[in-house]
């Protein structure tokens, strides 16, 4: 029986590829293998040699902010000799239903007059198919309703996507477009991941076709962008020399695209006198 039991111990040993009385853990040292380290995910368009397809650059924005809700902030300034010539200014808040409240102001001997005469401020606000307007000029101020149409200042379209790009002859796709591949940039990342933000520097300036036709003689031209990794232009600024009717002008301009998902619109409080 004893001859039995160290014979099936035997086979037993053998059933487990090691010889009998070498250890079952091995010695042997394994290398560790060095983690690749992922090249960085840059917005359409856009590379580390800078952007290289704006019109890839301008289509993700545009599309980034096509179903959500922002808050858009625009600015421009001409001054000559460090006195105002023209200032125009428009913030409007947009929500996911496409109710807004927009205001807007003018000011200077050569500001834009579709507020009236400057100096000139106003709200617009339109929800619940109701389009109501708030407007103060020569120190008197007015409130009414106002039609809706297409191509009305009433739409939410022309205040997220013309107003702010220079009025009628304006475009929010061919602003970035023009700025973004007007100029040579160097690119620097912040942050990490999803919450990677892209900020461009430019260099120098291959194209003026970020200066409105009214400003010749461009020159001196200096510009910044901040771009999502999704593609969100959330801001330009730019500054630049020019001749506007034989005067040497200062234009400087920008663009911001905040609370991107998070904005609302409520109804202002001087919504009841307006409907009066």
């Amino acid at each position: 029986m004893r001859a039995l039991l160290v014979a099936l111990l035997v086979v037993l040993a053998g059933c487990s590829g090691l010889p009998v009385g070498q250890p079952a853990e091995s010695t042997e040292t394994v290398t560790p293998v060095p983690e690749r380290s992922l090249a960085p995910s840059y917005p359409p368009g856009v590379t580390d040699r800078g952007v290289e397809a704006p019109d890839a650059t301008a289509s993700a924005h545009v599309d980034r902010l096509a179903e959500t809700s922002y808050t858009l902030t625009s600015n421009r300034t001409v001054r000559t000799n460090g006195t105002l010539d023209s200032f125009f200014s428009v913030r409007v808040d947009l929500d996911d239903e496409r109710n807004y409240h927009a205001k807007a102001r003018t000011d200077g001997p050569d500001g834009p007059e579709f507020l009236g005469r400057p100096p000139a401020t106003a709200e617009f606000w339109s929800g619940e198919e109701t389009h109501i307007r708030k407007l103060t000029r020569d120190g008197e101020t007015t409130y009414d309703e106002i039609e809706s149409g297409p191509g009305r200042v009433s739409t939410w379209r022309y205040w997220t996507r013309t107003a702010p790009f220079g009025d009628r002859q304006g475009s929010v796709f061919r602003t970035v477009r023009d700025v973004v591949g007007s100029f040579t940039w160097r690119v620097d990342s912040e942050g990490t991941g999803d919450m990677t933000q892209y900020r461009l520097e430019a260099d120098e300036y291959a194209s003026t076709a970020f200066a409105p036709s009214e400003v010749t003689a461009v020159r001196n031209a200096s510009a910044s962008a901040t771009v999502s990794q999704s593609g969100l232009v959330r801001s330009i600024h730019m500054r630049y020399v020019g001749t506007i009717d034989g005067e040497t002008v200062v234009v400087e301009r920008t663009i911001r695209w905040e609370n991107v998902g998070n904005t609302s619109v409520e109804r202002p409080p001087w919504y009841d006198r307006a409907l009066e």
